[in-house]
């Protein structure tokens, strides 16, 4: 019986640690998230679109089967300690791995609203998987791929380089994130 009691207030005890670990989400095939744990235990902040509502497929027009043109991103409620903001716009889905399509730190975080083609004065803008610091439309060679706005609240601001690519931004982010908000669409290209 004392054994019972002891496994049984084993059980409690980490039950207890566990209700106080908040998981990371990890999208399918997007390692990099992984080592970037949120601090806080409630999200925030919130990223939006006027342009299409997450989860929904992009109109035409924000890919490269239209104009390819880059969609305005809506930010609210980010967190008072916030110092800097970083968004990285990513597919997991490329055939050759996660493909970087923008990505830019040192946002200002009174920013309600960030047009990718006109960054705000002070952002610094990074490469992208082909070596640019231009925003690069959705273009999948073939079938449904999400395309993934992550926006990064920063309790710092990042001393790295313009052009400095998705890695050195992760790293460069490490331990410093207070909160993050991902908003998502899809592109479909038929064969």
């Amino acid at each position: 019986m004392k054994k019972f009691f002891i496994l049984l207030a084993i059980l409690a005890f980490s039950g207890c640690a566990a209700a106080n670990f908040k998981p990371v989400t990890v999208y399918k095939n997007y390692q990099a998230s992984s080592s970037l744990p949120i601090i806080s235990n409630k999200i925030y902040m919130k990223i939006t679109s006027p342009d299409f509502n997450n989860g929904d497929f992009l109109p035409q027009d924000l890919s490269c089967l239209g104009e390819g043109r880059a969609p305005v991103l809506q930010i609210a409620d980010v967190p008072a300690s916030t110092v800097t903001l970083a968004l990285i716009a990513d597919d997991p889905d490329a055939p050759a791995g996660i493909y970087t399509h923008w990505l830019a730190w040192n946002i200002d975080p009174a920013a309600a609203v960030l047009d990718i083609s006109h960054p705000p004065k002070g952002a610094v803008p990074g490469a992208n998987s082909s070596g640019s610091t231009k925003y690069v439309a959705p273009c999948p060679p073939s079938g449904t791929h999400h395309y993934y706005y992550r926006l990064y609240a920063l309790d710092e601001k990042l001393n790295l380089p313009d052009k400095s690519n998705v890695k050195h931004l992760l790293g460069a982010m490490t331990g410093h994130i207070i909160d993050e908000a991902v908003l998502m669409g899809k592109v479909e290209r038929k064969k």
